[in-house]
Formats: C-alpha cells, structure tokens, sequence
C-alpha cells in the first residue's frame, strides 16, 4: 500500500467542481489556483507557489480558494496583491497552505502578520483579512470564512496549531458540510454520512421529504436543504 496523503494534500475535486460548490463564474478557480494566460502574458496563480499539469484541487487548495470565493462580489479580485499576501504567510509560517490553518486568524501577534503581509503588497482595504482598531481583527468575510469551518488537530505536524477539517460553503444551508473524510469531500448532512445529492435525487424522484427524513432519521428541514443545495449549486441528483 503507499503512503497516506496529508489531509491538505489530497486532490479532492476538479476545477469545475469548485466553482459549482463556491458559486464562481467558470473557470475562476482556475485562474485562482493555477494562473492563466491571456494576451500572450502568463499571469501566476495565488493559490499554488506555481502552475501544475492536473486537473485536481487539493483540499488545501479549496480551503485557500473558498476564503477568495468570500470576496467574488467584487469587481475583480486583485490577483497579484493577494499572491503576495499568501506567498509572505507560506514563507513565514512554511506551509504550503498558510490560511488553511486557524493560527493566522486566531492570534493577535498572527493578525499583525497578516495585517503587515496586506500593507506590504499594497492591497486595498477592500480585499483585507484584517483590519486594526482597537487591536487586529478578522474582517467580516474573514470571519464568515472562519465560523463556517471546523478545525481540528493536524496528525502530520507536531503543534498545538489546527486544520480546516471539514467547511460550510453556503450559509443558507448551514447543515451541508464538506469533508475530505467522508464521501471524498462530496457535500454531506452534518455528521452524518450520507451523500446530500442522494437525498435529492429521492425527494425528486418523487419520495416524500417527511419520509426520507424518518427513514435517515433527519429532521425534514435537513432533506430541504439537500435539496435546495444541490439545485441551486447545480449538482447532479
């Protein structure tokens, strides 16, 4: 048998697929994650140190993508300022995945770090993580990103550091969650094993949502968000 990826390292989705799960515009987490090219210039990705031959995401990789996919409501994200940003937080903390980690947004000394990183590539305030007052804290997206997260202990690294295990991607649906350990990261129900696109398919398939919920003893609000989820993020059911 060979080796077992780190939990960061292990390619869980396609590029399409991120952007169906973030809501992006086709072909951002691309360009996010591996660079592009246009007008005869090749334009450095912000996820990635450098572009790579595959058509898989890393877990990491989407963990980083779906703070980005926060900002997606403005113009355009600043792609050169923020891969400064990341590339002085990998270099400080030496990961390759930097914001995949709680550490960064946790501690007020790691605010500063990022505070100062967002000052030095000169990225306007609209795109920061942080912002002083009173002391260095997380931006609301920031935040969102933050809350929507569950972290836990890294089995790889020795530290008192934690990991996105598993993340909320759509606030409307706060029982969807993805989690690399349970169906390979494909949405589930909270705690539970079961495949969110399988309990549309049966709601619409016709199965009533009162009874699927008795039958996977989930309340019928859990099978609505399955539902409402896979439709609107386009998922096969």
């Amino acid at each position: 048998m060979g080796d077992v990826l780190p939990m960061l390292e292990r390619p869980v989705y396609t590029y399409r697929e991120v952007d169906r799960l973030l809501g992006l515009n086709q072909d951002t987490a691309k360009r996010w994650i591996n660079g592009y090219r246009r007008g005869g210039h090749s334009y450095a990705p912000i996820v990635r140190e450098q572009p790579l031959h595959t058509r898989w995401v890393t877990w990491g990789e989407f963990i980083e993508t779906r703070l980005l996919s926060e900002y997606r409501d403005l113009d355009q994200i600043k792609i050169g300022k923020m891969r400064a940003v990341i590339a002085q937080l990998r270099e400080r903390y030496d990961r390759r995945y930097p914001l995949a980690y709680s550490r960064p947004f946790v501690r007020a000394r790691d605010r500063e770090i990022i505070a100062r990183a967002q000052d030095e590539s000169g990225l306007e305030d609209e795109f920061w993580f942080v912002v002083r007052a009173d002391q260095y804290l997380m931006t609301p997206r920031t935040q969102r990103f933050f809350d929507a997260n569950t972290y836990g202990p890294d089995p790889d690294i020795a530290s008192d550091d934690a990991l996105v295990t598993a993340t909320r991607i759509d606030p409307r649906y706060p029982d969807v969650v993805l989690d690399p350990e349970r169906r390979s990261g494909r949405p589930t129900v909270a705690g539970r094993n079961i495949s969110i696109v399988t309990l549309a398919g049966m709601v619409l398939g016709g199965d009533p949502v009162a009874k699927i919920a008795e039958w996977y003893e989930l309340t019928e609000d859990q099978v609505q968000q399955a539902v409402d989820f896979t439709v609107v993020h386009n998922l096969a059911a």
